[in-house]
């Protein structure tokens, strides 16, 4: 026996704290049904744990981006399908006005009226459709507008020249307004201009504000005061800067930019059937000539190349032939309708011709991406993980609609034809609605099998087997029990020790032990 080292008792007592933590342990992953609720209980599980957590929250998140892309769709059908009403009203307008043998000229201005209302509305409603994403909208995105008016700078146009100084701040705030982000240039060209700079045209930088704007035009005035006029050839101009790259080069790139020229001349501009500055007509029928048809055509091509629209605005002032002197000239005239531009002659329209401009400059639309995070990891490392859906603005001009005129027999019948264009175009962009949203639903469920997959592996991982916990802490607790039993026994034999210390160290009980212990000899 040994009394200074319990090693029973320190057994014993090692034992009940292993247990006491075992039945901690339990009793923890009980309460909170983990298995892993601190890094040292599996340092290397707990890592895979979390990554898989991330993992499944992702998913879970990318299934609610996934139904919110789908209920954009859905508002996105729900407003073509609307449109498609409206443009089936249209068709039915126009084959009614087309029957001409039972409608008078009132009728059919009536029935226009309600044409013109249905487009206002239609686009009406493309500009209110909800945002989705920056200054796109559901049904349109404006875009980058970069527009370059070309001015005849003689004196005769000083006028046009203050007219389009005068407007340009309501421009610049109608167009900012709209959600477009615009830059406007001016540039002069004239024979005079073309001598004294020595070069085809002058261009100036363009602006993204009115101030700036309206200096350039102030210093184009004062050329155009210093100078005397001269001959002036607006196709070659246009040309030549294109090619110089004063104006086809200074445009933004990319598909969502709108480019647009505006060229502004009286009616002694023209490139063919003249014989001088201020000369009159050698040949009424000089615009048919080879020459100018292959001029017209090249510079249709060249302007299509680079989607760049052409507006021609013309004045026309003191000259006798009006007829065969047409302000903006047919070559012009021409180059615009062949580009998608607008015709506009300055006496028609009086002061309003810079609205009219805008009017068709603030429908300028562009198709833009919507990105949709469809996955848990990133989509620029991830393949799959993110997808881009391209939305089509919806507009007249988009869809073809804007020509639409049911006020004559003739434009009636066009009419037809360009409502069916348009309501195939608007069933075209129903279908590929349709197409991206089953294709959303598709990916809905994949992200939900994953779901389940990545929650099933990460709940093996850390999750606690409630019945096997019970049973192992139940063990534990019968072990408890027999380790208290141990301990007594062994703190009962540390008492005995120290009973028999007691006995010796008293005298009288020595002695009498020690008779005992001789008597026991003896025998």
């Amino acid at each position: 026996m040994v009394i200074n080292t319990n090693l029973s008792a320190m057994m014993a007592n090692t034992q009940a704290l292993r247990i006491r933590g075992e039945v901690g342990r339990h009793l923890e992953r009980l309460s909170t049904g983990l298995k892993i609720n601190r890094g040292g209980d599996d340092p290397s599980g707990l890592g895979i744990a979390r990554n898989t957590q991330a993992q499944v929250r992702g998913t879970n998140t990318a299934i609610h981006n996934v139904e919110e892309g789908i209920h954009v769709y859905n508002m996105r059908d729900a407003l073509l399908a609307e449109d498609q009403e409206m443009a089936l009203r249209i068709r039915d307008l126009a084959v009614r006005s087309a029957n001409e043998a039972t409608l008078t000229t009132r009728d059919r201005q009536a029935m226009q009226q309600e044409v013109a209302i249905l487009m206002e509305q239609i686009n009406q409603a493309a500009y209110a459709s909800p945002k989705v994403g920056g200054t796109a909208r559901l049904l349109y995105a404006p875009s980058k507008l970069d527009v370059i008016w070309v001015l005849d700078a003689t004196a005769s146009m000083i006028p046009a020249a203050t007219a389009l100084r005068d407007a340009s701040a309501q421009m610049f705030n109608e167009f900012q307004a709209n959600g477009l982000d615009v830059r406007m240039n001016v540039t002069p060209f004239s024979f005079n201009i073309f001598q004294t700079w020595g070069a085809n045209s002058v261009s100036w930088n363009f602006q993204q504000d009115a101030v700036s704007f309206q200096n350039d035009v102030d210093e184009i005035v004062g050329m155009i005061n210093a100078g005397t006029g001269g001959f002036e050839n607006g196709l070659l101009a246009i040309n030549n800067t294109i090619d110089n790259g004063q104006l086809g080069g200074a445009f933004r790139t990319g598909s969502d930019v709108t480019r647009a020229i505006i060229l502004i001349t009286d009616e002694d501009s023209d490139d063919f059937g003249f014989t001088g500055p201020f000369g009159l007509p050698i040949d009424p029928n000089a615009n048919a000539a080879p020459a100018a048809v292959a001029a017209r055509a090249a510079l249709t091509a060249k302007l299509q190349a680079n989607n760049i629209i052409l507006h021609a605005v013309g004045m026309e002032r003191y000259f006798a032939a009006p007829a065969q002197w047409p302000a903006p000239d047919e070559d012009y005239a021409e180059v615009a309708r062949n580009t998608g531009g607008s015709v506009i002659t300055l006496e028609d329209a009086g002061t309003s011709w810079t609205t009219q401009i805008t009017s068709a400059l603030k429908a300028s639309y562009a198709d833009w991406d919507a990105e949709f995070q469809v996955g848990p990891d990133s989509g620029m490392n991830q393949s799959g993980h993110s997808m881009t859906f391209t939305f089509s603005s919806v507009t007249t001009d988009s869809m073809g609609l804007a020509s639409a005129n049911v006020a004559t027999t003739a434009g009636a019948q066009a009419t037809i034809d360009i409502a069916n264009n348009a309501l195939e175009w608007l069933s075209n962009e129903r279908a590929e609605t349709g197409w991206a949203v089953e294709r959303l639903k598709h990916i809905a469920n994949d992200l939900a099998a994953m779901s389940i997959g990545n929650s099933a592996f990460k709940s093996g991982l850390e999750d606690a087997l409630m019945d096997q916990e019970i049973v192992d802490m139940t063990i534990q607790n019968m072990l408890s029990n027999t380790v208290a039993a141990a301990q007594a026994q062994a703190n009962a034999t540390v008492e005995s020790a120290s009973r028999f210390i007691s006995v010796v160290s008293n005298s009288e009980n020595l002695d009498q032990f020690s008779g005992i212990f001789t008597v026991q000899q003896t025998l």
